[in-house]
């Protein structure tokens, strides 16, 4: 018998099978992950931007001595020498978000915000979460986005 150095068809075969496993292994937790990031990166992108909107309405309110609302809109006030001036007017049409006439935001399911001392002050998204009322002047806030994901708070004056 002849000393033959190699590999037998059977010894090779049984690594193309192995090799064939761990490969379709690596690449179903490559394309899982990618997509999990591609779920994160989303979930985070919408919080990000509902938070950008809370801030902006935040700072609004934080100088205004007057908040109106009315159907599907919201003007924060102010008093400069006995005249109302505006500072900023949110309105929600369908599911576009406006700030001062301009689309802020779009894919906006629900912008609920309703006075504290008067809960029957509100916008109509917020029949579903009425507040009871407080005895502090305030506004409640509730944004959704049509893909579920939603920031809520609640403003108080800070008095003056």
């Amino acid at each position: 018998m002849k000393n033959e150095k190699g590999f037998t068809l059977v010894e090779v075969l049984a690594v193309i099978v192995i090799l064939a496993i761990v490969g379709s292994i690596l690449f179903n937790l490559l394309t899982s992950s990618n997509k999990e990031y591609k779920s994160q990166v989303d979930d985070t992108t919408n919080l990000n931007e509902l938070s950008f909107i809370m801030k902006e309405i935040t700072r609004d309110f934080r100088k205004t001595k007057i908040v109106d609302i009315q159907n599907n809109q919201v003007v924060f006030k102010t008093k400069e020498n006995n005249q109302e001036k505006v500072i900023a007017t949110y309105t929600k049409t369908g599911d576009t978000l406006s700030k001062n006439g301009s689309p802020y935001q779009t894919k906006i399911r629900s912008f609920c915000v309703q006075s504290t001392k008067e809960p029957s002050k509100r916008t109509p998204d917020c029949l579903s979460t009425s507040k009871t009322p407080s005895a502090q002047e305030g506004i409640y806030l509730n944004i959704e986005n049509t893909n579920g994901k939603r920031v809520e708070t609640t403003l108080y004056s800070r008095g003056g």
